[in-house]
């Protein structure tokens, strides 16, 4: 059991550590400024996210007229939780959410749903190589949030939103 200043030290170290990944990350990004489609399977947690940050940066920057490094340091601190380090994109113990970000069903179908509202579509169908009806689709087959239903949180076996997030 830690102590309170123990506790402290160690929390300290860990925003410490967080901030060092961050910055590397964004010193490094140069060296890494080739699109990736994907994080490659590398034990190593820092080149996992030195390789996740520049596609956060692209998305960022592609999307927010005035980008800002702390939304991008935001959703690498989000994806690092969320996505234990970046390993994984299937939630531990078989549970239903995917991708870094741990997206659920019914939450992956509002994020489409505004993303169609803002205009970002078309942006999708380009990164995900699919087409407006395919990805329509898919969000269609997507259960809407019901708060006595748990199963709205898993996607339907071969989803296309479910294989793009994993």
């Amino acid at each position: 059991m830690l102590g309170d200043g123990q506790r402290a030290d160690t929390q300290a170290t860990i925003s410490l550590w967080h901030e060092m990944l961050v910055l590397a990350a964004a010193r490094n990004a140069s060296l890494i400024r080739s699109r990736l489609t994907d994080i490659p399977d590398e034990p190593d947690p820092m080149k996992r996210a030195l390789a996740f940050w520049p596609i956060v940066g692209d998305c960022v920057d592609d999307l927010d007229a005035n980008p800002s490094d702390n939304t991008k340091r935001f959703l690498l601190h989000v994806a690092w939780h969320e996505g234990d380090k970046l390993r994984t994109r299937i939630q531990y113990g078989g549970g239903p959410a995917r991708s870094f970000f741990q997206f659920e069903a019914y939450r992956a179908k509002e994020a489409l749903q505004y993303a169609r509202k803002a205009g970002y579509i078309d942006k999708l169908t380009a990164a995900s190589g699919n087409t407006k009806k395919e990805l329509k689709d898919a969000e269609d087959d997507l259960p809407d949030y019901d708060p006595k239903d748990s199963s709205c949180s898993y996607f339907p076996d071969g989803n296309l939103i479910r294989t793009l997030l994993e």
